[in-house]
Order: structure tokens, then sequence, then C-alpha cells
């Protein structure tokens, strides 16, 4: 079983999945009953034969619902992601603990119950990526985390729970500028204001919307990741967006970003007062503002395109392949 060995954290393994595929899936989730159906349905789609989630207590059938997949390995732990373990918070020390406990030497997708992977055009499942990766002496890819959106925030009170992420939420905003150099962690520069979440924040405050202190300071978060990694005896992972590895720029996949969906409210509600997350939970603050004040606000702006399939982002340039 893997263990934190810093302080003897144990993490427990209540059930492995039944078979292994070039790449798994691994992602830290808590109360995701609406998500993960889809999650799965989409990475199967991708060709993931093994999927490992770490199950941060989740109260609402997360848990049992996970038990019940036969291509899913379930970890849990009785220390919660946001505790603090030798001044570090849990759950990041849980992003290495799984990949080099259970994972080495495999290709790992990392990401979050909200993250929906787009391939580029000619490539159509992770073990293609993995294998191209290889063929290119590649061992990671980026991505580009892209908000999708309804039309409005109302809109999301009649769906139904089967309606996936894609119908509810089609809309996204393709930035006019960005640069992300060659072998760089991080993107350089970007015409942040397109996206929808700067947008809600500009709405917010001119709507003279009070926020805490905290926040005086806020920067909008990095919009790279790097998701795919083949988990070797040097790899680490730093955050969320930053792997001991920079990526090449031969390749950019998007991960559709849905922050919105049914009964998103608590969850934003949870992570509010929680304040564990980035900057103490300040993208949470203002969805949370958000949902109270705009829910009839339309969402779209002058750069907005409605998604169609994997082409309507490659078009863009922000998704693409020059693998050989």
């Amino acid at each position: 079983m893997p263990t934190d060995t810093s302080n003897n954290t144990q993490i427990v393994i209540h059930r492995q999945p039944k078979a292994q595929g070039k790449v798994a899936v691994f992602g830290i989730v808590r109360n995701e009953m609406y998500l993960l159906p889809h999650l799965l349905e989409h990475y199967r789609r991708l060709d993931v034969k093994d999927f490992w989630f770490h199950d941060d207590q989740s109260d609402d059938g997360t848990f049992e619902f996970l038990m019940r997949q036969p291509d899913v390995g379930v970890t849990r732990s009785q220390t919660r992601f946001g505790d603090k373990v030798d001044d570090k918070i849990f759950g990041y020390r849980v992003k290495n603990i799984i990949p080099r406990g259970l994972l080495r030497n495999r290709w790992v997708a990392t990401l979050d119950a909200d993250e929906f992977m787009v391939l580029p055009p000619g490539i159509d499942t992770l073990p293609q990526l993995a294998l191209s990766l290889e063929r290119n002496n590649l061992i990671v890819a980026r991505a580009l985390m892209m908000d999708f959106f309804p039309q409005t925030l109302e809109s999301l009170r009649s769906a139904k729970m089967e309606q996936t992420p894609f119908e509810l939420c089609p809309f996204f905003d393709p930035w006019e500028r960005l640069e992300w150099p060659d072998n760089m962690f991080n993107v350089t520069g970007i015409s942040v204001a397109d996206g929808v979440r700067p947008r809600i924040l500009k709405e917010l405050l001119d709507r003279r919307t009070r926020f805490p202190a905290f926040m005086k300071d806020y920067k909008f978060a990095n919009v790279n990741k790097t998701p795919i990694a083949f988990w070797n005896e040097g790899m680490h992972a730093f955050s969320a967006h930053r792997t001991s590895v920079a990526p090449s720029d031969k390749v950019q996949l998007v991960l559709a970003h849905f922050k919105f969906y049914p009964g998103h409210e608590a969850r934003t509600d949870e992570a509010v007062v929680a304040g564990v997350h980035w900057k103490s939970a300040s993208e949470y603050h203002i969805l949370k503002a958000a949902n109270e004040q705009l829910m009839t606000w339309p969402l779209q702006g002058p750069r907005t395109q409605r998604f169609t399939g994997k082409d309507d982002l490659a078009k863009t340039g922000l998704l693409y392949s020059r693998l050989e």
C-alpha cells in the first residue's frame, strides 16, 4: 500500500482495476456523482482501460459508485485533501504518492473530475498519443485548460443528470493571443480577458461586489497544465500545473474544463468554506458571487464559439500535433 513516508500517512487500496492499458487515468475526487459517470465514459472512448481515483471521503455515493466499476482502482485515507502534512497540503502529496507507488514506469493522465481531454486531429486515443510521444522521445505532453460554459447559469437548474457536460456547456472562448514557448513550464503571454471567468469577475466588480481582503492581489490562475506524463524514477508533480519535465511544443492538447454543471453551487460553497484550493479558493469566491448575482446574465463574450467537435479547437490553432 502506498504511504507518505514523511509521516507514515497510510493510503488504503479498496479495489484494483481488473485490466491494465497503455495509459492510466488518475485523479483525486470528492462528491462527484454528476461528473464521474460522464468522465469515465469520455476516457473509455479514448481507450483508457484502467482508472485510479483517490476518494477524499465522499459522502454522496461517489465511493460506492467507483467501487462498482470493474476498470477502476480506488484508494482512501483518514487524512483529508486539505489537511497539512509537514506544512504541505496532503492532496498535493497524493498526486505524487499514487503514481509513484502504483503506476511507476507507466503513462499516466493526471486529471480532475471536471477536466475532459480533447486530442488533436489525427490522434484518436490516449494509447495512440503515448506511442507518438515515445516515437518522438518525449515523456510529457502539455495542455491548455479551457473553460466550457452554458448560455446562462440559470439554464443548469433544469438540467438532467444524464446530459453530458458538453451538452450543457457547449461554449468556449479561444484566446486571441497565447504564447507558450518550447520547453517552458508556463504560458508566457495570454489575452486573459477573453475568458469567461475574467468576464464574470469584471461584471461582478462593475456591480461593486465585495470580496475578501486576501483577494486584493488576485491574479487569474494559469491555463497551462502537463496532464500526460511517463512516471519514471525522476518524474515529480510540483503542482496541478507543473511536473519536473518542461513540455515540448510539438503537441498541445486541450482540457475542456467544466466549472459549471448540475450541483456546482454546493461544490463551490464547500470549497469557499474549506479554503484549501489555489490562493485560498479565490476562484471559488468569484464563482459563489456569480451564483448569487449573475444567474440570468449572458455568459458569452465577443470571441465565444460553440463546440461541435475537436476541429473547432484545431481551427483556433490552440489544439495541434506536429509529432512525427
